[in-house]
């Protein structure tokens, strides 16, 4: 995301889409969603980070991105790119 009106549009999707989970489902965290929700509209969203994930080498070229300033570097799985059949 580099324009605030892409900060503004992703914020306003995950707000529709708690919304979506809390109207249409059934689940465990439904009550505490329900909080957060209700937290975030009388308090504000702020974005502060955002959690990337992808091929290491399309991830390295984030770091000539000047908006971004501090990396860390989880959990790596190995994927099997082969299908078994």
């Amino acid at each position: 995301l580099r324009e605030p009106s892409d900060i503004t549009l992703a914020e306003e999707s995950l707000l529709q889409d708690v919304q979506w989970l809390i109207d249409q489902g059934d689940y465990h965290g439904r009550e505490a969603d329900k909080k957060r929700l209700e937290y975030i509209n009388n308090f504000r969203l702020e974005v502060y980070g955002a959690v990337v994930t992808g091929p290491v080498r399309e991830l390295e070229k984030l770091k000539a991105e000047k908006d971004f300033y501090h990396y860390e570097l989880g959990p790596v799985e190995v994927w099997n790119w082969q299908t078994e059949e």
